[in-house]
């Protein structure tokens, strides 16, 4: 949006204390703390009376329902109003320059004032109603030139704009409880820092579920899986149900009469009924249909509420990241599982972290920093840096480290509004589906598999599309095509950023002319890189003394594995308490000496891994499988069983030597489980030196049978403090791009 000192018209299809409107009025305080003059239209009348903030004329607007009854009628009214308004904003809005038109209601009201040669925004809050409609949409976005904001992801997905430069998503946000008089109403006696104060055990409340009750919200899917949670051994669970039914429907008197065990408490329908999820440990939200981006998931995040949520619109996305369970619509045993689970869980942690991702992506000031960037950028700015990403099979990540970094610096990208336009080069080998984007990113793709030998090649052509197409900025992960590095710098301008990874040519899977090779191309990256990426100490200690070259140490992420969907579990027939390793069955991971040292104790150990991929996995399967106590597992790929089977271990046994810092190790530090690690420098800079560590497969033995319950967990608890300080996706994220930036 360029920028204007002209008076802001902002319309709005209805003014009330819910939902877009509620999200118009803060958009309308961000534009006016801005120094932006705002007027505000609204088209219905249903204001309340300290909410009023618009004055009422008659819009042209689109209320699908009235279409689907009377569309002749409907359009007419849509043809009339257009004139009344285009006359309104000749004459009484003449200097209104910039138009903000919130919901999709208002899209007549937008392509006039278009075809006025006005500035306009729409922001979308609803998912598409039908194909037809999200024909319409694009249409006038192409062809007017709108500007489009969407709340969610899933609301972008269902109107099919993925292509559409013009559609930015931007995430809601909501004020914090204690911010006197923007929240609402509080219940009596509530104090937000008392509450918070409270040990989190102490809550009011088992079960919240705030919201219309009605079957879209999934009330009667909620009535389903608390009919199945009501037995005996939950007795005294009590359940806080608040909302009100549609006007002129009414809840039966009996709805809650038949529970014997559980302890129902319905308040009805209350402004205040936000603050109640303080005082609850779980809260629930089952919607039905595709939920755009609801604000009650935003409001138990802020309230430090556990949560149990319908897979479906933009929940997955406000619950990315948080100690939530998401399970599948429609679905109420899924849905009572999920609850029972979460009832199973401490509060303290899940409680810290939901408020701490509230504060970091949902809170006020997050939102209005969005949304600033998006509407008044800085007078100065110069054209957005072209940035590339090379190296990687693609997004979304479904391969490997890199590509789990990708996937989460897109995500970084679209969630932050980063000031650049982000490319992401794919195999076309690797990819049978070529989508032409993937969130914030463009796809780009070379007909050559990413991996392999193909890979020097991959890379090569890769550098040399990107450099011609004229991107500023170039992310190189890995060395494979670093050989080419030379070339294109002297034939382009371009600032190269490498991420060398992890000394590739000291791993044992390599032959001697294939470690010359990768040598040469460590060489190349760090000679002809413009900034150096390690993603350990270890080796930014390995390239200063070697090359004499300083580089920038950013690690991984891990907590993306902490979000579990409920719809898988870990594999049947697992022990109730076992050890986990999970790797890629290679010589440099010691898999063979976990095995040997693991088969002389008597302690469970579950072993994931690529079994059949080489004759060294395939021999170390036939020389254990009928070990009692070694469990073997084919590649565990589906992230909520994955998610389950690390929530399940008590150990976590670490065998990489080489490769720096291990994605697989700080994903599994965030679970607050004892490692046992490898004794590599490169393992003891990611734990800080505070994991137990082994070497040989009588120190893992060792060490192993002397672990007592106490050590464990303190050892635990030390490994998911530095993981929550150091190995988070927004720290990491922050670096990347803050780097790539400054190159």
């Amino acid at each position: 949006m360029p920028y204007e000192n002209s008076p802001v018209l902002f319309i709005d299809s209805v003014s009330d204390m819910y939902g877009s409107s509620r999200i118009g009025q803060l958009i309308i305080g961000f534009m006016q703390e801005a120094g932006r003059e705002v007027d505000a239209l609204v088209a219905v009348e249903r204001n309340e009376p300290d909410l009023r903030y618009a004055e009422q004329a008659e819009l042209p607007i689109l209320v699908m329902r009235d279409f689907r009854r009377a569309p002749f009628k409907s359009l007419a009214n849509v043809c009339a109003n257009s004139v009344r308004f285009a006359i309104l904003l000749r004459r009484r809005f003449p200097r209104h320059r910039t138009v903000y038109c919130n919901t999709f209601a208002t899209l007549p009201a937008a392509i006039i004032a278009r075809v006025m040669r006005r500035m306009c925004v729409l922001h979308l809050h609803e998912t598409s109603p039908s194909p037809a409609v999200a024909f319409l949409l694009k249409t006038a976005i192409r062809v007017f030139g709108l500007q489009t904001v969407l709340v969610s992801q899933a609301i972008k997905d269902s109107w099919r704009l993925e292509n559409y430069a013009q559609a930015q998503v931007i995430h809601n946000g909501i004020p914090d409880l204690d911010r006197a008089g923007v929240d609402g109403a509080s219940p009596s006696g509530f104090d937000a820092e008392e509450d918070r104060a409270k040990p989190k055990q102490a809550r009011n409340w088992d079960i919240a579920f705030v919201g219309r009750l009605t079957e879209k919200k999934g009330f009667h899917l909620l009535l389903e899986a608390l009919r199945i949670l009501d037995t005996p051994e939950r007795a005294g669970t009590k359940v806080l149900i608040l909302g009100g039914c549609l006007p002129g429907v009414s809840l039966p008197p009996e709805v809650f009469s038949d529970f014997e065990h559980l302890q129902i408490d319905y308040l009805g329908e209350r402004a205040d009924a936000a603050v109640f999820f303080t005082q609850s440990k779980v809260a629930c939200i089952p919607s039905v249909f595709a939920d755009p981006f609801p604000t009650t998931a935003l409001e138990a995040l802020r309230a430090g509420c556990l949560v149990v949520a319908s897979n479906t619109g933009g929940l997955p996305e406000s619950l990315q990241g948080t100690a939530s369970v998401l399970v599948e619509p429609s679905n109420s045993e899924q849905l009572a599982n999920g609850l029972a689970s979460m009832l199973s869980e401490p509060v303290g942690f899940g409680a810290d972290l939901n408020r701490s991702q509230y504060e970091a992506r949902f809170s006020l000031d997050r939102f209005k920093e969005r949304f600033l960037a998006f509407f008044i950028p800085k007078a100065d700015a110069s054209l957005p840096l072209k940035v590339a990403v090379l190296g990687t099979v693609g997004v979304p990540g479904r391969y490997g480290g890199f590509e789990t970094l990708v996937e989460n610096l897109v995500h970084f990208h679209e969630q932050t509004r980063h000031p650049s336009t982000l490319t992401v080069w794919c195999s076309g080998k690797d990819n049978t589906k070529k989508p032409s984007c993937f969130r914030s990113a463009d796809l780009r793709y070379v007909g050559l598999r990413a991996n392999g030998v193909q890979s020097i090649l991959y890379d090569a052509v890769s550098l040399w599309q990107a450099t011609g197409s004229g991107h500023d900025r170039i992310l190189l992960l890995g060395v494979s095509g670093a050989m080419v590095l030379p070339l294109i710098r002297l034939v382009s301008r371009a600032r190269i950023v490498t991420n060398i990874d992890g000394m590739e040519w000291k791993r044992a899977k390599w032959n001697a002319p294939a470690r010359a090779f990768l040598r040469a191309s460590e060489w190349a990256a760090v000679r002809f890189s413009h900034a150096v990426i390690a993603d350990n100490k270890a080796i930014a200690d390995y390239v200063q003394q070697q090359y004499g070259r300083e580089c920038h140490v950013i690690a991984y992420g891990g907590d993306h594995a902490m979000t579990g969907s409920g719809q898988n579990r870990a594999p049947d027939n697992l022990p109730v308490q076992y050890a986990l390793a999970l790797c890629r069955i290679e010589p440099e991971n010691n898999v063979h000496m976990i095995l040997e040292a693991w088969s002389e104790l008597d302690q469970p150990l579950v072993f994931v891994g690529n079994w059949e991929s080489s004759a060294y996995g395939r021999d170390l399967r036939a020389r254990f499988k009928d070990h009692a106590h070694l469990h073997l597992l084919d590649p565990v790929y589906e992230a909520s069983a994955l998610h389950a089977l690390r929530a399940g271990a008590n150990l976590y046994v670490h065998g990489h030597s080489a490769g720096g810092t291990n994605p697989s190790l700080v994903e599994m530090m965030h679970f607050g489980i004892p490692v046992l690690a490898h004794g590599c420098s490169f393992n003891r800079h990611t734990t800080e030196d505070r994991a137990l560590f082994f070497e040989s497969r009588e120190a893992l033995v060792l060490v192993a049978q002397s672990l007592t319950p106490e050590a464990g967990s303190e050892i635990g608890k030390a490994m998911q403090e530095i993981a929550q300080r150091r190995y988070t996706w927004a720290h990491v994220g922050k670096a990347y791009f803050d780097l790539i930036s400054t190159a």
